[in-house]
């Protein structure tokens, strides 16, 4: 008994787990801000049922935009604080017929986000500039997983970048430098 436990702790011990398709691209700049302190809030209402599925992803579109601040903002000293503001990022679900056949055979998920960028000396909002939009990809039902991932982390790289441009056009007052 005791040398079947080791031999499936030992097996379990070297197997790895299997290596998700879901990665953002991490390559992006970091910018540096003239501000003080970047908070993210987010605003958004959470749902767990279809046709949403943020959730079910390895990381949802709201935890990738936090993430994403973190990493690649970064505040220098003064009294003037960035908000990134999460009113949105949804990825919705829809199955999609075949035209010929009448059956579902491919799905379409699609990004929402609105996103709000504030600028705010001692709390007091000073600028606000909106991020917003729209993202699609469509698959085959039968699409694995592995292609699936590779799908939704293309959806949220995508909106990462509209976010990052944003900041360089709309803030360029506010931006100090990026390496």
């Amino acid at each position: 008994m005791k040398k079947t436990l080791f031999l499936m702790f030992f097996l379990s011990s070297c197997m790895s787990a299997p290596q998700s398709a879901f990665q953002i691209n991490p390559d992006m700049d970091v910018c540096l801000l003239n501000v003080g302190k970047i908070e993210t809030i987010s605003m958004m209402s959470h749902f767990d049922v279809l046709p949403h599925i943020e959730n079910r992803l390895p990381i949802s579109p709201e935890q990738a935009i936090i993430e994403w601040t973190k990493t690649h903002l970064r505040p220098s000293n003064t009294s003037q604080d960035m908000w990134i503001v999460v009113h949105k990022a949804e990825i919705i679900q829809t199955d999609l017929p075949d035209p010929h056949f009448f059956k579902l055979d491919e799905v379409n998920y699609t990004l929402n986000y609105e996103i709000e960028i504030q600028l705010r000396n001692q709390n007091q909002l000073i600028k606000k500039f909106p991020v917003s939009g729209t993202g699609f990809i469509t698959m085959a039902k039968k699409a694995s997983l592995s292609q699936k991932e590779k799908g939704w982390a293309w959806l949220i790289q995508k909106m990462l970048t509209h976010l990052k441009t944003k900041i360089q056009t709309d803030l360029k007052d506010v931006l100090i430098s990026q390496n």
